[in-house]
């Protein structure tokens, strides 16, 4: 894809947190910035580990994260009863369910399924936009959500669901878009026969009731062999090695980088259309 924007006018978008917390503290940012500008070729320290929009280097490297990073599991892990009874509850009703991408999209990263419904989803935030009628349909799956440190970014973030792989789903190798955030598992269907698998990494089962938290930037797959559907509930969060001024700059790029492109995107528009008057 073509870069609609000057370099300048993103490294400006970071210029008032490099004077406010140093060069030294923004230099991950700011390479990162020059990655996505191509002005610097990425280094990545694992082959695996592409990410599809955003790369910040200089983050420890490791497919599965330690979950003693995450204070916030535990108390997680306390709610996964009355988060499942509410999950099923709104799954017995069709209530908020929707395919987790749009038709054409499923059918490139979804095989095995017999029907189109091979990957719903019950979404409380996609997008940085709140499912208002999800988060009613189930209070204390929202409550216990609302106490988690979450990444929240205008337009992309944060992304909670319950995921609902439906039984003989494969969702085919892929990658996320940024090491800047990962991807947190609360399990609360698992029937056999359902992994998940990092490259290179023997297949996780998911235990129910028990968090794990991995870098889906790193190239994976998921699988339900089952007859039975399968649920998580899935998150983003930080990536804990992220410092809080680091966090802020990230979120500033990623929004700076939205504005311009849409702002470019407009102005290609216009051309053609005047062109098309010409």
């Amino acid at each position: 894809m073509a870069l609609l924007v000057q370099p300048g006018l993103l490294h400006q978008v970071l210029a008032p947190l490099v004077e406010a917390c140093g060069e030294g503290e923004m230099r991950r940012i700011r390479a990162a910035l020059r990655i996505y500008l191509r002005q610097d070729a990425p280094d990545y320290p694992d082959p695996r580990q592409k990410p599809t929009f955003l790369f910040v280097p200089g983050l420890p490297t490791t497919a599965f994260l330690p979950l003693d990073l995450f204070p916030w599991i535990a108390a997680l892990e306390a709610q996964t009863g009355a988060i499942r009874d509410e999950m099923l509850a709104a799954v017995a009703a069709r209530e908020g369910l929707q395919p987790f991408q749009d038709r054409e999209q499923l059918g490139r990263l979804v095989a095995g399924a017999p029907d189109g419904s091979s990957w719903d989803a019950l979404f409380f935030h996609r997008h940085g936009q709140r499912f208002a009628a999800n988060c009613a349909r189930c209070p204390v799956t929202t409550a216990a959500l609302e106490r988690l440190p979450r990444v929240t970014i205008r337009e992309h973030a944060p992304e909670i669901l319950f995921s609902l792989l439906r039984p003989g789903a494969h969702i085919l190798p892929h990658r996320g878009v940024t090491n800047a955030r990962v991807v947190a598992h609360l399990p609360l269907v698992v029937p056999p026969e359902c992994a998940l698998h990092v490259l290179g990494e023997p297949p996780h089962a998911w235990r129910e009731g028990r968090v794990m938290v991995f870098d889906d930037t790193f190239e994976h797959e998921a699988w339900n062999r089952s007859s039975e559907l399968r649920v998580i509930l899935l998150m983003d969060t930080w990536n804990p090695w992220l410092s809080e001024a680091e966090r802020l700059a990230f979120t500033a790029l990623v929004e700076g980088i939205g504005d311009f492109r849409i702002g470019g995107e407009r102005i290609a528009e216009r051309s053609r259309r005047d062109d098309a008057f010409l």
